[in-house]
């Protein structure tokens, strides 16, 4: 190899490590290896503890480099093929089709490998020793670069299979990850309860503690004078908050947002945005869930000016005999039945909705409607739909409606991890995350200004009160 091409070799190494180093911190040494066996087309055996970060490291590499990663989550029950792939014959055609397996990837998560039979476990070797796989006599293939990384815990074998000395010679490297350091792990914490009556504490004593970035579970706090706390205790200390508000790096959400922006339904007039609404409709809905789909809205039409609402127990108005303290320490709340109406600006007025109710099997309620001029858009169990009429009915006789998305989450712990990377490019570039604490704020003001509405009419936000609008009414 010339002198060139090693230091453009050399220089891509660094870049893709310095990426993976991004989202696993403080382990140079473990990243630099891991980085050195793909590119050699090595394989890689990480043994180590749960919550280190090894499959976060696998996820990372694959992200760094552009290689299709495939994760195979290894159990006693699992078959070789499910691993390598297998033939099913179809009907139509009379002949076998190969579905093939996970592992014809370029780089493969082998989790928790010793927990797989040794029969599953050798279904890897022809792959990792030949880079090929044979089902029923025919030879397949793999990729290139192909990069098998296995786990497993070193301190925990009751009911695993030990790899056979033939398997470990296959790995090029056996690496551990290991606990960060206490000036590590101080970069960046995770308040992960949902349960609030701690988390103002919580959050302030990490920023405090000099943590770079903190990231929360929603609801962010119960009160708005604990989130006004919590945000100029962050400011203070210069540490940034994202909140697990995972709708702003959903597709659904920047389709919608660029959808708007391009004028595919004319100017948007009207939304209707609503909760889970199953037996926690009402009260327990707006705090718990109904905080996604009033960040969203902010997401898309900015901050309300205003808002105006009605809140019902049983078809009668709420009062003060109705409030109770809602579950999972979220504070006061009232009500099983609720609307609120928000003014944004350009003319939007939002609805969100929510009433308690018995969920029957079908569709699942909850979703989002955006009226323009020129069209609809609809959000709705998984389905991105348009229609290009602003007035349609079910009697128009053409199909007027358009999949434009269709059901493709990738999990919530998913949509997590790109909100804790944003996180992290968040504190290093000096800049707010995509879903931050101040975002959480707002949907919070709305929240709590659907209260203040039902009992003094329409309000302007943010709410000059930062006390909850229902402590008198639970006082007792």
């Amino acid at each position: 190899m010339q002198e060139n091409e090693q230091t453009g070799a050399g220089a891509e190494a660094r870049k893709i490590a310095e990426n993976v180093r991004r989202v696993i911190l403080g382990k140079d040494e473990s990243v630099e290896l891991a980085v050195i066996a793909l590119l050699s087309q090595g394989h890689i055996l990480i043994e180590d503890v749960p919550g280190v970060g090894k499959t976060m490291l696998a996820r990372s590499l694959a992200r760094s480099t552009g290689c299709e990663f495939k994760r195979i989550q290894f159990t006693p029950d699992l078959l070789p093929s499910d691993v390598t792939g297998v033939s099913i014959y179809n009907q139509k055609t009379n002949e076998f089709e190969f579905k093939q397996g996970p592992i014809i990837s370029q780089l493969v998560l082998a989790d928790e490998i010793n927990r797989a039979t040794p029969k599953t476990q050798s279904a890897l070797l022809e792959a990792m020793d030949e880079r090929q796989v044979t089902i029923e006599g025919v030879t397949h293939q793999l990729p290139r670069p192909f990069t098998v990384m296995a786990t497993q815990n070193p301190i925990e074998y009751e009911g695993t299979f030990p790899l056979p000395e033939a398997q470990l010679d296959r790995f090029m490297m056996i690496i551990t990850m290991g606990y960060p350091s206490p000036e590590e792990e101080l970069d960046i914490v995770s308040v992960a309860p949902r349960w609030m009556d701690q988390k103002h504490d919580m959050v302030i004593a990490a920023a405090e503690a000099g943590v770079r970035g903190i990231f929360c579970e929603k609801p962010f706090a119960p009160t708005l004078v604990e989130a006004d706390a919590m945000i100029d205790a962050c400011d203070r200390a210069g540490t940034r908050v994202a909140v697990s508000h995972q709708g702003r790096v959903g597709q659904f959400a920047h389709k919608l947002k660029e959808m708007i922006a391009d004028g595919v339904i004319g100017e948007v007039k009207t939304v209707r945005s609503e909760g889970k609404q199953d037996h926690r409709g009402g009260g327990q809905d707006l705090m718990v869930l109904g905080t996604h789909a009033l960040d969203l809205l902010c997401f898309l039409f900015g901050h309300p000016r205003w808002v105006q609402a009605y809140i019902l127990q049983d078809g009668k108005d709420a009062g003060p005999d109705d409030a109770r303290q809602g579950d999972e320490e979220i504070g006061p709340i009232v009500g099983n039945h609720l609307e609120a109406t928000y003014a944004f600006d350009q003319g939007i007025i939002a609805t969100f909705h929510s009433h308690s109710r018995t969920v029957r099997p079908g569709p699942r309620p909850g979703g989002l409607e955006i009226h323009g001029t020129e069209g609809i858009l609809v959000n709705r169990d998984g389905y991105l739909l348009h229609c290009p009429h602003p007035n349609w009915n079910p009697a128009m006789g053409e199909p007027a409606w358009k999949v434009v998305l269709k059901p493709n989450s990738p999990g919530f712990d998913t949509l997590n991890a790109y909100l804790v990377r944003d996180l992290i490019a968040a504190f290093e570039e000096g800049r707010e995350p995509i879903s931050s604490g101040r975002d959480a704020r707002w949907a919070l003001e709305m929240i709590l200004g659907v209260y203040t509405a039902h009992r003094h009419g329409r309000t302007p936000l943010p709410l000059v009160d930062r006390e909850h609008p229902l402590r008198d009414w639970v006082a007792g």
